[in-house]
């Protein structure tokens, strides 16, 4: 099983070897996975609910019960945990997806990158307050860099009318918070347990797919204009004609483009399922607003990609010379934010030099005291 494989990696790397080879595979692969969700979507606009709130965690909890199936197989002992945590994360995703497969269908890929990166100084303020971090100052220089080459890569794109659908931006910028809170979860509960991810995965594909359920009789709600909501009177061809659209590949209503939307489900979960294992590694060997970064690396494969109209479909754009300045930003932000570990809480500095690096040398009493406190009085 993949997790097993690259739990092996680690006695052939050193830690931070093994992280960079996990962060080398995500990279290259992320991308792809985007690319096939956002074409998944394309041909799910009618159905948004049943596609980000019922197939999606359906088919999660498919694919990692078979992983947790194949690890009991190998009489492999599964650590578990309680239920409360992984509710909670399942839920957080739930919101987070039910809002960003709303919004994307009206967005661009551009503009959705640009505002999912708002996400990292979210991710740096929750770490600070709640998981007890510490960042030197080339970790802010990273995650501005970051922030910087998206924005010069993308601004432009302002100016050609590309970010107008002010309520789809909304509701995207709404599905933000939820998504970074669950990346805060995720790493408190792996640094906090040896529980497995096969099946933590599984129980939060569970829980997401019990809040889609729960969230369904919303969809009824009518609200004048919108084409988010179901008319309680649809609900049975809704469904038959959703089903149709994602299995059979038949169009049925107006928008529909459904001939291929089998094949991007299955290998989107595939991908997706990988990535999954290898986030919750990520997160686990280093933190979650690192794996954002990294995740953050992506782009110019992603951009790559996305100029080829066959790979990316209508929302396929050409690469500009911003795009190449904005790529060499951010592999240098990635190799900036990577020059350090982030420190966490409990751990007790000495080292003048770290101190220094950290705040004002004026401070350094001050600053020595903050981390070997047990209360955090700073949030």
């Amino acid at each position: 099983m993949l997790s097993i494989y690259l739990e092996d990696a680690k006695n052939y790397f050193r830690k931070e070897g093994y992280l960079m080879f996990l962060s080398i595979i995500l990279v290259v692969i992320t991308p792809l996975d985007y690319i096939l969700y956002i074409r998944w979507l394309d041909g799910m606009t009618n159905y948004k609910w049943f596609a980000s709130s019922f197939i999606f965690p359906l088919f999660g909890i498919l694919f990692f019960y078979l992983g947790v199936l194949y690890l009991k197989m190998r009489n492999v002992k599964i650590v578990t945990c309680k239920q409360k945590p992984l509710a909670v994360m399942g839920i957080l995703d739930g919101i987070r997806s039910l809002l960003q497969s709303f919004s994307a269908p009206y967005l661009s890929i551009i503009v959705m990158t640009i505002l999912d990166k708002l996400s990292l100084p979210l991710l740096m303020m929750f770490s600070f307050c709640f998981l007890h971090r510490r960042y030197y100052k080339s970790h802010y220089l990273g995650v501005f860099l970051t922030i910087y080459g998206v924005m010069v890569s993308y601004i432009p794109n302002f100016s050609n009318g590309k970010f107008s659908e002010g309520w789809a931006t909304f509701i995207f910028l709404l599905g933000i918070l939820p998504g970074v809170l669950s990346y805060i979860y995720k790493e408190k509960m792996l640094g906090d347990t040896n529980t497995d991810i096969w099946w933590m995965n599984l129980w939060i594909s569970v829980w997401q797919f019990l809040f889609g359920l729960f969230m369904f009789p919303m969809m009824l709600i009518p609200i004048s204009g919108s084409d988010i909501t179901i008319k309680a009177s649809d609900v049975g061809s809704y469904f038959n004609d959703a089903f149709k659209c994602q299995f059979a590949g038949i169009n049925s209503r107006e928008g529909d483009d459904c001939e291929a939307n089998f094949m991007f489900l299955i290998i989107y979960n595939v991908i997706s399922t990988v990535i999954n294992i290898l986030m919750f590694l990520v997160i686990k060997e280093g933190s979650s607003t690192y794996y954002m970064i990294i995740n953050t690396v992506k782009l110019p494969i992603q951009a790559w990609l996305g100029s080829y109209k066959a790979i990316a479909g209508s929302n396929y754009a050409p690469i500009n010379i911003n795009n190449l300045f904005s790529f060499v930003l951010l592999g240098v932000s990635a190799a900036v934010y990577s020059d350090k570990k982030e420190i966490k809480y409990e751990r007790v500095l000495s080292s003048e030099s770290e101190l220094s690096d950290l705040g004002d040398k004026r401070d350094m009493h001050d600053l020595r005291q903050s981390f070997i406190r047990t209360d955090f009085e700073n949030c």
